[in-house]
Protein backbone atom coordinates (compact mmCIF):
# COMPACT_ATOMS: atom_id res chain seq x y z
CA UNK A 1 0.00 0.00 0.00
CA UNK A 2 3.13 2.22 0.80
CA UNK A 3 3.96 2.06 -2.73
CA UNK A 4 0.89 3.21 -4.61
CA UNK A 5 1.01 6.08 -2.17
CA UNK A 6 3.80 7.72 -3.24
CA UNK A 7 2.95 8.03 -6.61
CA UNK A 8 -0.21 9.45 -5.97
CA UNK A 9 1.36 11.78 -2.91
CA UNK A 10 3.46 12.83 -5.77
CA UNK A 11 0.48 13.98 -8.07
CA UNK A 12 -1.43 15.79 -5.50
CA UNK A 13 2.24 17.54 -4.43
CA UNK A 14 2.43 18.58 -8.41
CA UNK A 15 -1.02 19.68 -8.86
CA UNK A 16 -0.86 21.39 -5.43
CA UNK A 17 2.28 23.21 -6.83
CA UNK A 18 0.89 24.33 -10.12
CA UNK A 19 -2.38 25.47 -8.44
CA UNK A 20 -0.40 27.84 -5.71
CA UNK A 21 1.38 29.23 -8.87
CA UNK A 22 -1.67 30.22 -11.17
CA UNK A 23 -2.86 31.67 -7.99
CA UNK A 24 0.06 33.63 -6.93
CA UNK A 25 0.07 34.57 -10.91
CA UNK A 26 -3.94 35.81 -10.66
CA UNK A 27 -3.15 37.69 -7.06
CA UNK A 28 -4.27 41.46 -7.05
CA UNK A 29 -6.41 40.80 -10.59
CA UNK A 30 -9.44 42.11 -8.29
CA UNK A 31 -7.71 45.12 -7.42
CA UNK A 32 -6.61 45.97 -11.35
CA UNK A 33 -10.56 44.93 -11.97
CA UNK A 34 -11.42 47.19 -9.86
CA UNK A 35 -9.27 50.48 -10.41
CA UNK A 36 -10.52 50.54 -13.76
CA UNK A 37 -14.06 50.50 -13.16
CA UNK A 38 -13.30 53.23 -10.86
CA UNK A 39 -11.60 55.22 -13.41
CA UNK A 40 -14.54 54.69 -16.16
CA UNK A 41 -17.02 55.45 -13.70
CA UNK A 42 -14.97 58.87 -12.59
CA UNK A 43 -14.68 59.51 -16.28
CA UNK A 44 -18.31 59.05 -16.95
CA UNK A 45 -19.20 61.84 -14.22
CA UNK A 46 -16.73 64.24 -15.24
CA UNK A 47 -18.26 63.99 -18.84
CA UNK A 48 -21.43 64.21 -17.51
CA UNK A 49 -20.79 67.17 -15.57
CA UNK A 50 -18.95 69.09 -18.67
CA UNK A 51 -21.88 68.24 -20.99
CA UNK A 52 -24.35 69.44 -18.50
CA UNK A 53 -22.26 72.91 -17.94
CA UNK A 54 -22.04 73.34 -21.92
CA UNK A 55 -25.80 72.44 -22.23
CA UNK A 56 -26.25 75.01 -18.87
CA UNK A 57 -24.27 77.59 -20.46
CA UNK A 58 -25.87 77.30 -24.22
CA UNK A 59 -29.22 78.08 -22.57
CA UNK A 60 -27.77 81.31 -21.17
CA UNK A 61 -26.27 82.58 -24.01
CA UNK A 62 -29.22 81.82 -25.99
CA UNK A 63 -31.65 83.78 -23.53
CA UNK A 64 -28.68 86.54 -23.90
CA UNK A 65 -28.95 86.25 -28.30
CA UNK A 66 -32.99 86.47 -27.58
CA UNK A 67 -33.30 89.73 -25.71
CA UNK A 68 -30.41 91.05 -28.14
CA UNK A 69 -32.72 90.38 -31.13
CA UNK A 70 -35.76 91.38 -29.30
CA UNK A 71 -34.67 94.54 -28.97
CA UNK A 72 -32.84 95.38 -32.12
CA UNK A 73 -36.04 94.02 -33.70
CA UNK A 74 -37.80 97.55 -32.18
CA UNK A 75 -35.06 100.03 -34.01
CA UNK A 76 -36.87 101.02 -37.33
CA UNK A 77 -34.97 103.64 -39.47
CA UNK A 78 -35.99 107.07 -37.90
CA UNK A 79 -34.96 108.60 -41.48
CA UNK A 80 -37.54 106.59 -42.97
CA UNK A 81 -39.99 107.19 -40.55
CA UNK A 82 -39.52 110.89 -40.84
CA UNK A 83 -39.45 111.01 -44.96
CA UNK A 84 -41.57 108.01 -45.54
CA UNK A 85 -44.36 108.17 -42.66
CA UNK A 86 -44.55 105.95 -39.61
CA UNK A 87 -46.75 104.00 -42.09
CA UNK A 88 -44.25 102.54 -43.97
CA UNK A 89 -40.99 102.26 -41.18
CA UNK A 90 -38.92 99.71 -41.72
CA UNK A 91 -35.92 98.35 -39.61
CA UNK A 92 -32.49 99.84 -39.62
CA UNK A 93 -29.95 97.33 -40.04
CA UNK A 94 -26.62 99.45 -38.54
CA UNK A 95 -29.38 100.79 -35.58
CA UNK A 96 -30.15 97.12 -35.30
CA UNK A 97 -27.21 95.76 -34.85
CA UNK A 98 -26.04 98.41 -32.26
CA UNK A 99 -28.23 97.79 -30.41
CA UNK A 100 -27.59 93.63 -30.05
CA UNK A 101 -24.22 94.22 -29.70
CA UNK A 102 -24.91 97.08 -26.57
CA UNK A 103 -27.53 94.59 -25.13
CA UNK A 104 -25.22 91.41 -24.93
CA UNK A 105 -21.98 93.91 -24.11
CA UNK A 106 -23.92 95.12 -21.12
CA UNK A 107 -25.56 91.15 -20.02
CA UNK A 108 -23.34 90.30 -16.88
CA UNK A 109 -21.76 86.99 -17.70
CA UNK A 110 -22.66 84.04 -16.00
CA UNK A 111 -20.57 81.51 -13.81
CA UNK A 112 -18.91 78.93 -16.50
CA UNK A 113 -18.67 81.78 -19.65
CA UNK A 114 -15.26 83.50 -20.32
CA UNK A 115 -16.67 85.50 -22.96
CA UNK A 116 -19.09 86.14 -25.69
CA UNK A 117 -19.98 88.89 -28.77
CA UNK A 118 -22.57 88.94 -31.39
CA UNK A 119 -20.98 87.38 -34.35
CA UNK A 120 -23.41 88.80 -36.79
CA UNK A 121 -26.83 90.66 -37.25
CA UNK A 122 -28.68 90.13 -40.03
CA UNK A 123 -32.25 92.00 -41.04
CA UNK A 124 -34.60 90.81 -43.40
CA UNK A 125 -37.55 92.66 -43.90
CA UNK A 126 -39.19 92.51 -40.34
CA UNK A 127 -36.91 89.93 -39.09
CA UNK A 128 -33.80 90.27 -37.17
CA UNK A 129 -31.21 87.57 -37.11
CA UNK A 130 -28.62 87.93 -34.17
CA UNK A 131 -25.81 85.11 -33.72
CA UNK A 132 -23.96 85.12 -30.13
CA UNK A 133 -20.88 83.52 -30.21
CA UNK A 134 -19.32 82.51 -26.12
CA UNK A 135 -16.52 80.51 -25.04
CA UNK A 136 -17.38 78.42 -22.39
CA UNK A 137 -14.93 76.43 -19.46
CA UNK A 138 -16.55 73.56 -17.89
CA UNK A 139 -16.14 73.36 -14.56
CA UNK A 140 -13.69 70.08 -14.51
CA UNK A 141 -12.57 69.98 -17.51
CA UNK A 142 -11.67 73.71 -18.45
CA UNK A 143 -8.43 74.10 -17.30
CA UNK A 144 -7.34 70.68 -19.47
CA UNK A 145 -8.68 72.21 -22.24
CA UNK A 146 -7.13 76.05 -21.93
CA UNK A 147 -3.61 74.04 -21.28
CA UNK A 148 -4.63 72.04 -25.05
CA UNK A 149 -5.36 75.63 -26.20
CA UNK A 150 -9.02 74.52 -27.77
CA UNK A 151 -11.79 76.62 -26.04
CA UNK A 152 -15.35 75.32 -25.80
CA UNK A 153 -17.10 77.55 -28.23
CA UNK A 154 -21.13 78.31 -27.60
CA UNK A 155 -23.29 79.45 -31.28
CA UNK A 156 -26.34 80.34 -31.24
CA UNK A 157 -28.90 81.79 -33.79
CA UNK A 158 -32.05 83.75 -32.31
CA UNK A 159 -34.88 85.00 -34.58
CA UNK A 160 -37.20 88.02 -33.89
CA UNK A 161 -40.14 89.82 -35.91
CA UNK A 162 -40.57 93.33 -35.77
CA UNK A 163 -44.42 93.76 -36.18
CA UNK A 164 -44.64 97.08 -37.27
CA UNK A 165 -47.77 98.26 -37.45
CA UNK A 166 -49.24 100.20 -39.86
Amino acid sequence: MTRFRAPWMCLRALLSRRAKAAVADETGGIGLLGLGLSVCVCMLLVGGVSVASAQMARLDVLDAADHASAAAADRISLAGAYTEGVDNATLDADAASAEAARIVASTPLPKHITSWRVSGVEVVGEQVTVRVRAVVRPPVVGSAMAALGEPMTVDVVSRADAHLER
